[in-house]
């Protein structure tokens, strides 16, 4: 600690072989760096300087284990899938009495359907703007890759018939992960089969897709599902995002986060803090108030910790969503979602 000008040394026997090391402290009880002619530049100083930077390698670190997480995952399930499906169809040619090869040729192989013109012609036409090289020379790789799928849904649909006739279990399922829900935002019944989390940006236009997603998701299954709402404004290409997440928060306040939320995602235009404070005018909200919060970044800090929160679980951008903590990342059509909530629904027994 700092006293009248002078530094007092704590001796810290923190062994790197056999020396032990000196550790300066302020008064604040912050570790010194640096010391000038009495005058001092502690930890916390040095920190605070290079906060952005340090916060950004911090995200990195975090996007890491979340990719080794994932990565682990998928080794043991690919290979969990291969030992299971050996086993299955060695079983299943033995009960028919045929070789497996004669199986799979029957079950697989005959009935992967090859790609149409119109199949191949259809997808290029979806996916024209994403196309590198010249329709000619696209028109065989896309005829592959379809075949391939096919040959994959083939697969999969005699593997899941062999699961089910052989009651397989399997104690592995799918990658999920804990996301915390308590204290957010959120529609629905807390004890909901399905929970889904939502980790989102008020100016990004796939998240307003996503909006439109969930309302129709929600129509469909009513009390079956939760949704819960976690802010990731995405502030290097979306600069209104940030307030707009603050502004939600600001309204949560005041018990109206849905309806601030409903109004900015169906005005996404519109989402400059002064079109935002005429919005709590509009949704009567105590104005004042609300102005305060937004002026004073009140809800800046938890925003903060929904991005690391989101980080840690691999969203790299928005929308994200995890039903029942399986990951959905980036912009995934309505079907895939639906398939998942039906999945979760089936295991819970509904």
């Amino acid at each position: 600690m700092r006293k009248n000008g002078l530094v007092v040394l704590i001796l810290c026997l923190a062994w790197v072989g056999l020396t032990p090391c000196l550790l300066a402290q302020d008064e604040d009880g912050s570790e010194v760096m640096a010391n000038i002619k009495g005058k001092t530049i502690s930890r916390g100083e040095l920190e605070g300087a290079v906060e952005d930077e340090l916060y950004e390698v911090g995200m990195d670190s975090l996007r890491f284990a979340a990719s080794q997480r994932q990565r682990r995952h998928d080794i043991l399930e690919g290979q969990l899938s291969a030992m299971m499906s050996e086993e299955l169809f060695e079983l299943e040619a033995q009960e028919r009495g045929i070789p497996q090869a004669e199986l799979l040729e029957l079950e697989i192989f005959s009935k992967a359907e090859s790609p149409t013109a119109q199949d191949v012609e259809d997808f290029y036409e979806a996916n024209q703007s994403r196309m590198r090289e010249p329709k000619t020379q696209m028109l065989p790789t896309i005829r592959r890759y379809l075949a391939d799928m096919k040959m994959d849904e083939a697969h999969n649909s005699f593997l899941a018939s062999l699961k089910e006739k052989y009651q397989v279990t399997d104690g592995l399922g799918p990658f999920r992960l804990e996301i915390s829900t308590e204290g957010y935002p959120s529609q629905g019944a807390a004890d909901a089969p399905v929970t889904i989390v939502e980790f989102s940006d008020f100016e990004c236009p796939y998240c307003l897709a996503m909006f439109s997603t969930l309302r129709t998701l929600k129509e469909e299954y009513g009390d079956k599902i939760r949704v819960v709402f976690r802010q990731f404004p995405l502030n290097s290409i979306h600069p209104r995002a940030q307030k707009a997440a603050e502004a939600s928060l600001c309204a949560a306040d005041q018990g109206k986060f849905w309806e601030m939320h409903d109004s900015m995602f169906e005005n996404q235009g519109d989402l400059e803090v002064s079109d935002l404070e005429s919005r709590a005018e509009v949704l009567g909200l105590d104005v004042t108030r609300f102005k305060s919060c937004l002026d004073d970044a009140q809800h800046a800090d938890s925003i903060k910790e929904d991005v690391a929160a989101g980080t840690a679980a691999g969203v790299t951008g928005t929308p994200a969503i995890f039903v029942n903590g399986r990951p959905l990342l980036g912009t995934v059509p309505y079907q895939q979602i639906k398939g998942f909530v039906d999945e979760e629904l089936k295991a819970a027994g509904q």
